[in-house]
């Protein structure tokens, strides 16, 4: 069976890019997605194209290109970019890419903030046929030199954008053209100094607050320029970003009128108003940009102005913003409402059973079997698989630590046993242990599991892996974690042992043992400073 056929996101990509036989395609992806980008080359090659499959990775943010990269875009007919996890400071690359690939007739289609669950999800469904939607919409627009957008929240906007061509894309691409993922808009790049009036962003503003913003937005704008920004936590972070960027950043760069009837505003990026696409990022005015996508084109009204050869000299505007109650808004803001406890116990809940019904189905010695895969899988539902694989390798190796330190001892020690979401452990069998063994075998997992973490920091420097280095963290983490001096823990072990030997007699072998935990302590703490992986979005 053909394997276009078994993962339609793949499909409707392969469509939108309108590829044709023989073409030569460039798939870039940034690293959570490597998967993914590796099942869409893999769906090229089967539709007849040339894939060529490259990471947007490096040390980021990343100001041009990855040489792989670029060198690739020269040639390739077609460019699909799928990025989860696209940074503001990286909006010039990605123009950069855009402009190396349509400057020799090439096409492009950029996916920013998308993860696995929304490819195989919302954007696997069939698209529909929006050519007709945005040809009458752009016959409306043509000619028009201002254009007036009202809204329920409170926007009252006059945009002037006389001689400026109107574009969208919703109809096939063409060469050296560029366009967004899903489509389903027309827009403008209004004047510079041509924006008069209130715009109140009530669903989502770029790299500010996850989701839907906590409080509406309000910008005003005073001759293209933004006078003010108010709000809750969204409104002072864009405050932030607008200054941060400079010159240039402060009007609007883009009006997008979204049609998609598939898409239903739900607080995404993407799916509402997507800020930073590859496609529009102008250096003259990149930052501001206002798109409505999915929404139905009636309830947006464009009122032309008589005296279409003249810019109104008063404006309207707005000095409040007006709740719902009108009727219009027909779907139910996700806002966020905090950590889902509930969400999380439901996720938890399930490998713990599975541990208990095994256990009482095998016995042990099952558990000790099957605990490392069920630990896999749990931790899988919360991080992805990738990244629960890497952990319990590293939480594998700091038990094996103390398995292979008690051998050395003469002791009977057990094969390690995982419990999802609590650790896993090495139970010491059939014999008396005292302090001084005691304290060689509870310090023993945490050296070994820094050891293993470091050999995860040298490779994710050598490949640069933001991943990698994330996982390199955490592990220095855990192994940090597990020296606190207190009950069940290492640190708990290692401070009994070191009580018992001052106590016994032993002052010179307690003292060791302390400089060996305050050392590796430091070192933990070290690496964690080291691996440390900025958060953006956070």
């Amino acid at each position: 069976m053909d394997r276009a056929r078994l993962v339609s996101w793949c499909e409707n990509l392969i469509r939108a890019g309108s590829l044709k036989p023989g073409e030569r395609v460039l798939v870039v992806v940034d690293e959570p997605l490597a998967e993914e980008g590796a099942r869409l080359a893999a769906a090229v090659r089967d539709a007849g194209g040339e894939p060529r499959l490259e990471l947007w990775a490096g040390k980021r943010p990343l100001s041009r290109p990855p040489e792989p990269v670029a060198e690739a875009a020269r040639s390739a007919d077609l460019g699909l970019f799928i990025a989860e996890r696209p940074l503001p400071d990286e909006a010039a690359a990605r123009f950069a890419l855009m402009e190396t690939i349509t400057g020799h007739g090439g096409r492009e289609i950029y996916l920013g903030f998308v993860g696995g669950d929304l490819l195989r999800g919302e954007l696997s469904r069939p698209t529909p046929q929006l050519a007709e939607w945005a040809r009458r919409l752009l016959d409306e627009l043509e000619g028009a030199e201002t254009v007036r957008v009202r809204g329920a929240a409170g926007t009252d906007l006059t945009l002037h954008v006389a001689a400026r061509p109107w574009r969208t894309d919703a109809f096939p691409l063409g060469a050296g053209e560029i366009a967004n993922y899903p489509g389903g808009e027309v827009f403008v790049a209004p004047h510079a100094d041509g924006a008069d009036g209130i715009l109140v962003a009530d669903l989502t503003v770029p790299y500010t607050v996850e989701g839907l913003v906590d409080e509406p937005v309000i910008l005003r704008f005073e001759r293209g320029r933004v006078t003010s920004i108010e709000g809750g936590r969204a409104a002072a972070l864009l405050r932030e970003l607008v200054e941060a960027a400079g010159d240039g950043a402060n009007v609007i760069a883009e009006l997008g009128i979204g049609f998609n009837p598939a898409v239903t505003p739900r607080g995404h990026i993407m799916l509402d108003e997507i800020g930073h696409g590859a496609r529009g990022d102008r250096p003259q005015h990149r930052p501001l940009r206002r798109r409505q996508r999915g929404l139905d084109p009636r309830r947006l009204r464009l009122l032309q102005p008589h005296g279409r050869g003249r810019r109104p000299t008063d404006p309207a505007t707005v000095d409040a913003v007006e709740p719902y109650s009108d009727g219009t808004r027909d779907y139910e803001p996700i806002h966020p409402r905090g950590f889902d406890w509930r969400g999380f116990l439901k996720k938890i809940w399930a490998p713990i059973a599975v541990v208990a019904v095994l256990a009482v189905k095998f016995g042990a010695a099952s558990v000790k079997f099957f605990s490392i895969f069920v630990a896999v899988g749990g931790y899988a539902l919360i991080w992805g698989w990738r990244f629960a694989i890497g952990f319990v390798l590293l939480i594998l190796v700091h038990e094996l630590g103390h398995y292979v330190e008690a051998l050395r001892q003469g002791l009977n020690p057990s094969l390690p046993v995982f419990i999802p979401f609590i650790g896993a452990y090495v139970a010491i069998r059939d014999a008396r242990i005292g302090p001084w063994q005691h304290a060689q075998v509870a310090i023993a997992g945490p050296v070994a599991g820094a050891l293993g973490t470091a050999a995860v920091w040298v490779v994710a420097e050598a490949q640069d892996s933001d991943f990698l280095l994330a996982l390199a963290y955490t592990g220095f983490l855990l192994n940090l974690f597990n020296l606190i001096p207190i009950g069940f823990l290492d640190g708990g072990a290692i401070a009994r042992s070191i009580g018992y030997l001052r106590r016994g007699g032993a002052p010179a072998r307690a003292a060791v043992v302390g400089v060996a935990y305050a050392g590796l302590a430091l070192l933990l703490v070290g690496g964690m400073f080291a691996t440390h992986v900025a958060q953006d979005r956070l």
